[in-house]
């Protein structure tokens, strides 16, 4: 196994504090935990959580001085993500961990990420495997690359850090994982799939029927418009903003990405952005009735 060290960052707002008990005593439980370097928890509500995140590490099992925890306005998950990956790439670990405060390890996720990444000279970035239910996206039976990688337990190296300055901060939330994906594709790296390496996500199925429901998908649609805005594809950003409007009554038809810089053509063609298959933006392993 790889001896490099690697941070883990956890991003919390207004965090339920059984989640993240669960998420850092996953985290002492792992086979390879003389792998971690820094655990650090960003509370993006100056503070709100602070009560909660001391509980839990008190709970965790988890050596004190390993977890750090810092406090700052709520900048988005991406934003978040990123102060954390410049303060441990400057410390000198060698791969970040983004990690939600909701998911949990497997006792052996983290040595079998690293053991994968090391395989492949840690040239692309690196998702765990979700269950009980894993994400539908697909991903190839033999190199086990996939179109893009979930944020949700993401390991990214400081390579790849290097070349793409982390996630695009003009993303408040969702579709920042989408897009860090199709740039590092565009870098000439690859996105995988690590099977041998779980992480517990529990997402709850949701009818949409409810006027609550609807809209709480918005900051989504949202998000995927933007995406659409900047990867070019005008039809699909048309398509959320006619659903943002149904589900709010509020029209977003204008989309400024200020000085978010557009892909070239290059970039485009490596990437191969996917906007034919709706939110999932990748051909679906399976299809929920």
């Amino acid at each position: 196994m790889t001896t490099n060290s690697i941070s883990i960052g956890i991003v919390t707002y207004r965090t339920s504090l059984e989640y993240l008990k669960r998420c850092l005593r996953s985290i002492s439980f792992q086979s390879a935990l003389d792998s971690v370097g820094s655990v650090v928890i960003r509370d993006n509500d100056n503070g709100f959580d602070r009560e909660i995140i001391e509980q839990a590490i008190a709970a965790s099992g988890l050596d004190k001085s390993l977890v750090k925890v810092v406090e700052g306005d709520n900048i988005g998950f991406g934003a978040a993500q990123n102060e954390l990956m410049k303060l441990s790439f400057e410390k000198g670990e060698s791969a970040h961990l983004c990690l939600n405060p909701d998911a949990a390890l497997h006792p052996n996720s983290i040595e079998n990420v690293l053991e994968f990444a090391s395989s492949k000279k840690f040239l692309g970035i690196f998702e765990m495997e979700q269950f009980p239910v894993p994400h539908p996206k697909i991903v190839d039976p033999y190199t086990f690359e996939t179109p893009w990688c979930s944020g949700c337990s993401l390991l990214i190296p400081s390579g790849v850090y290097e070349a793409t300055k982390g996630f695009d901060e003009s993303f408040w939330l969702y579709c920042e994982d989408v897009d860090l994906s199709w740039r590092v594709k565009a870098e000439g790296m690859h996105c995988y799939l690590v099977k041998n390496a779980q992480v517990a996500h529990f997402v709850h199925s949701r009818s949409n029927d409810s006027k609550e429901d609807q809209l709480r998908a918005l900051p989504l649609i949202s998000a995927a418009k933007h995406l659409a805005d900047k990867w070019g594809s005008p039809r699909f950003s048309k398509d959320m903003a006619k659903e943002y409007e149904r589900r709010s009554g509020i029209s977003i038809d204008s989309d400024s990405l200020n000085n978010v810089p557009r892909p070239s053509p290059s970039s485009l063609l490596k990437a191969q952005p996917d906007f034919s298959h709706m939110l999932v933006f990748s051909p679906s392993t399976w299809i929920e009735e």
